[in-house]
């Protein structure tokens, strides 16, 4: 969106307590039938969202419950099918079926990592541990959700 729409609107005034403001700025700036483009990679916008463990923490388990809908249920059909679903094919499928989930995990990690100018090497080792706290940061975002509180960028959230 264009930069004076964006002074004028005071969008992040107006979702200041949304849980994902971003996505809450783009349904604002489509229910207003004005334009805007999400990019990613260029090097015409750049952000660090977080700049520690802690931060990171903090703020992916604020915003992982509104990327399954705040549904529960569905949170955790997707945590079975991205953590125990690969489990039991390295454990229990064929070498031809192990090595097609290993090359189709290593196939999109470069992409997302190249896509978003990440370093590859990087997106590869860090493959299991995101894995494991996944689900961590995941039950924390919803024990926040239910709980209606959230701490984020030093700022307590009520929802």
């Amino acid at each position: 969106f264009d930069g004076h729409v964006y002074r004028e609107k005071q969008w992040h005034a107006l979702v200041r307590n949304q849980m994902v403001e971003d996505i809450s700025i783009a349904r604002e700036v489509k229910r207003n039938n004005l334009r805007m483009a999400t990019l990613l990679g260029f090097n015409d916008v750049s952000c660090r969202m977080y700049d520690s463990f802690v931060t990171s923490y903090r703020g992916l388990s604020r915003s992982a419950p509104a990327f399954f809908g705040q549904n529960i249920v569905f949170a955790l059909f997707f945590v079975l099918l991205a953590i125990v679903l690969p489990l039991i094919v390295l454990f229990f499928g064929s070498l031809w079926q192990i090595f097609a989930y290993v090359f189709g995990v290593v196939l999109l990690r470069v992409m997302v990592a190249l896509s978003s100018r990440q370093s590859v090497l990087d997106a590869l080792m860090l493959h299991i541990p995101q894995m494991i706290l996944f689900p961590i940061v995941l039950f924390n975002g919803f024990v926040r959700l239910y709980m209606k509180k959230h701490v984020w960028k030093n700022r307590v959230v009520k929802l």
